[in-house]
Protein backbone atom coordinates (compact mmCIF):
# COMPACT_ATOMS: atom_id res chain seq x y z
CA UNK A 1 0.00 0.00 0.00
CA UNK A 2 1.34 3.48 -0.79
CA UNK A 3 0.23 7.03 0.07
CA UNK A 4 -1.03 7.10 -3.94
CA UNK A 5 -3.49 4.32 -2.96
CA UNK A 6 -5.40 6.53 -0.83
CA UNK A 7 -4.89 9.35 -2.64
CA UNK A 8 -6.73 8.04 -5.12
CA UNK A 9 -9.45 7.07 -4.18
CA UNK A 10 -9.72 10.89 -2.30
CA UNK A 11 -9.50 12.60 -5.73
CA UNK A 12 -12.10 14.77 -6.99
CA UNK A 13 -14.02 12.97 -9.24
CA UNK A 14 -12.54 9.53 -8.91
CA UNK A 15 -15.46 7.42 -6.84
CA UNK A 16 -14.71 3.62 -6.36
CA UNK A 17 -15.98 2.50 -10.09
CA UNK A 18 -13.44 4.76 -11.60
CA UNK A 19 -10.84 3.81 -9.29
CA UNK A 20 -11.33 0.24 -10.01
CA UNK A 21 -11.28 1.47 -14.27
CA UNK A 22 -8.05 3.11 -13.46
CA UNK A 23 -6.05 0.08 -11.93
CA UNK A 24 -7.34 -1.77 -14.70
CA UNK A 25 -5.90 -0.06 -17.10
CA UNK A 26 -2.61 1.28 -15.35
CA UNK A 27 -2.05 -1.61 -13.22
CA UNK A 28 -1.16 0.41 -9.53
CA UNK A 29 -1.84 4.35 -8.42
CA UNK A 30 1.65 4.86 -8.98
CA UNK A 31 1.38 4.12 -12.36
CA UNK A 32 -1.86 6.73 -12.65
CA UNK A 33 -0.01 9.06 -10.89
CA UNK A 34 2.82 8.98 -13.17
CA UNK A 35 0.12 9.30 -16.04
CA UNK A 36 -0.23 12.80 -17.86
CA UNK A 37 -3.33 14.21 -18.28
CA UNK A 38 -3.55 13.58 -22.01
CA UNK A 39 -2.66 9.98 -21.52
CA UNK A 40 -5.51 9.71 -18.43
CA UNK A 41 -8.20 11.39 -20.44
CA UNK A 42 -7.14 8.89 -24.20
CA UNK A 43 -6.45 5.97 -22.21
CA UNK A 44 -9.02 5.78 -19.30
CA UNK A 45 -11.25 8.24 -21.27
CA UNK A 46 -11.61 10.51 -18.21
CA UNK A 47 -12.84 14.14 -18.95
CA UNK A 48 -9.97 16.53 -18.33
CA UNK A 49 -10.83 18.54 -15.30
CA UNK A 50 -11.15 14.80 -13.45
CA UNK A 51 -7.66 13.92 -15.37
CA UNK A 52 -5.83 17.27 -14.20
CA UNK A 53 -7.18 16.68 -10.39
CA UNK A 54 -5.04 13.20 -10.42
CA UNK A 55 -1.84 15.22 -12.08
CA UNK A 56 -2.67 17.77 -9.40
CA UNK A 57 -2.33 15.47 -7.06
CA UNK A 58 -5.49 17.11 -5.47
CA UNK A 59 -6.14 14.04 -3.25
CA UNK A 60 -2.65 13.48 -1.26
CA UNK A 61 -3.27 16.13 1.26
CA UNK A 62 -6.02 14.08 2.55
CA UNK A 63 -4.03 11.01 2.01
CA UNK A 64 -1.18 12.29 3.78
CA UNK A 65 -3.50 13.19 6.88
CA UNK A 66 -5.16 9.75 6.60
CA UNK A 67 -2.29 7.66 6.74
CA UNK A 68 -1.17 9.77 9.99
CA UNK A 69 -3.75 8.97 11.16
CA UNK A 70 -4.13 5.06 10.75
CA UNK A 71 -0.32 5.16 11.94
CA UNK A 72 -1.23 7.01 15.26
CA UNK A 73 -4.18 4.55 16.03
CA UNK A 74 -2.40 1.48 14.44
CA UNK A 75 -4.84 1.08 11.60
CA UNK A 76 -3.38 -0.82 8.57
CA UNK A 77 -4.11 0.39 5.35
CA UNK A 78 -4.62 -2.21 2.24
CA UNK A 79 -5.02 -1.60 -1.24
CA UNK A 80 -6.68 -4.07 -3.67
CA UNK A 81 -3.14 -4.45 -4.92
CA UNK A 82 -1.91 -5.98 -2.18
CA UNK A 83 -1.50 -9.68 -1.30
CA UNK A 84 -3.80 -9.66 2.28
CA UNK A 85 -6.54 -8.35 0.49
CA UNK A 86 -9.43 -10.23 0.55
CA UNK A 87 -9.50 -12.27 -2.68
CA UNK A 88 -13.42 -12.76 -2.26
CA UNK A 89 -13.96 -9.04 -1.75
CA UNK A 90 -12.20 -8.12 -5.00
CA UNK A 91 -15.07 -9.96 -7.07
CA UNK A 92 -17.89 -7.55 -6.26
CA UNK A 93 -18.47 -4.89 -8.99
CA UNK A 94 -17.94 -1.64 -6.71
CA UNK A 95 -14.83 -3.04 -4.62
CA UNK A 96 -13.17 -0.47 -2.24
CA UNK A 97 -9.80 0.25 -3.50
CA UNK A 98 -8.34 0.57 -0.13
CA UNK A 99 -9.24 -0.94 3.26
CA UNK A 100 -8.84 -0.29 7.08
CA UNK A 101 -8.22 -3.15 9.43
CA UNK A 102 -7.76 -2.62 12.89
CA UNK A 103 -6.85 -5.71 14.53
CA UNK A 104 -5.07 -9.00 12.43
CA UNK A 105 -4.72 -8.69 8.74
CA UNK A 106 -4.29 -12.10 8.54
CA UNK A 107 -7.58 -12.90 10.06
CA UNK A 108 -9.48 -11.79 6.69
CA UNK A 109 -8.30 -14.65 4.84
CA UNK A 110 -10.41 -16.96 7.60
CA UNK A 111 -13.68 -17.76 7.74
CA UNK A 112 -15.64 -13.89 7.74
CA UNK A 113 -18.89 -12.87 8.65
CA UNK A 114 -19.64 -9.06 8.29
CA UNK A 115 -21.72 -6.86 10.80
CA UNK A 116 -23.78 -3.86 9.15
CA UNK A 117 -25.34 -1.70 11.54
CA UNK A 118 -26.95 1.95 11.76
CA UNK A 119 -25.07 5.23 13.26
CA UNK A 120 -27.58 5.60 15.89
CA UNK A 121 -28.01 2.14 17.78
CA UNK A 122 -30.25 1.20 20.50
CA UNK A 123 -29.47 -0.14 23.67
CA UNK A 124 -31.28 -2.99 21.99
CA UNK A 125 -29.50 -2.66 18.77
CA UNK A 126 -26.77 -3.50 20.46
CA UNK A 127 -27.71 -6.19 22.78
CA UNK A 128 -28.70 -7.93 19.75
CA UNK A 129 -25.65 -7.54 17.86
CA UNK A 130 -23.23 -8.65 20.96
CA UNK A 131 -25.64 -11.98 21.49
CA UNK A 132 -25.50 -12.62 18.08
CA UNK A 133 -22.28 -12.23 17.23
CA UNK A 134 -21.26 -14.13 20.55
CA UNK A 135 -23.68 -16.69 19.57
CA UNK A 136 -21.10 -17.11 16.22
CA UNK A 137 -18.23 -17.05 17.86
CA UNK A 138 -18.53 -19.91 19.78
CA UNK A 139 -20.51 -22.26 17.21
CA UNK A 140 -17.96 -21.04 14.09
CA UNK A 141 -14.38 -21.96 15.24
CA UNK A 142 -11.98 -18.97 13.98
CA UNK A 143 -14.49 -17.31 12.84
CA UNK A 144 -13.75 -13.51 12.15
CA UNK A 145 -16.00 -10.73 12.64
CA UNK A 146 -15.43 -8.14 9.67
CA UNK A 147 -17.78 -4.51 11.34
CA UNK A 148 -17.34 -0.42 9.58
CA UNK A 149 -17.55 -0.41 13.90
CA UNK A 150 -19.13 2.65 13.69
CA UNK A 151 -18.49 5.03 17.11
CA UNK A 152 -22.63 3.88 18.52
CA UNK A 153 -20.66 0.63 18.67
CA UNK A 154 -17.85 1.45 20.20
CA UNK A 155 -17.27 0.19 24.18
CA UNK A 156 -20.54 -2.16 23.10
CA UNK A 157 -18.57 -5.58 23.59
CA UNK A 158 -18.64 -6.43 19.87
CA UNK A 159 -14.42 -5.70 19.91
CA UNK A 160 -14.88 -9.13 22.40
CA UNK A 161 -15.14 -11.59 19.70
CA UNK A 162 -12.26 -9.70 17.46
CA UNK A 163 -9.60 -12.66 16.89
CA UNK A 164 -5.96 -12.05 18.25
CA UNK A 165 -3.25 -12.81 15.88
Amino acid sequence: MTIEDIALQMTPGIGIKGAVHLLELFGDARSIFAATADELVAKADLRPDTAQQIVRRKGFPAAEKELAHCRRNDIAAVASTDPEYPALLREIPDYPHVIYIKGCVEALSARCISIVGTREATPYGQTACNRLVGGLAERVPGLSVVSGRHLSFQNSGIEDYYLPC
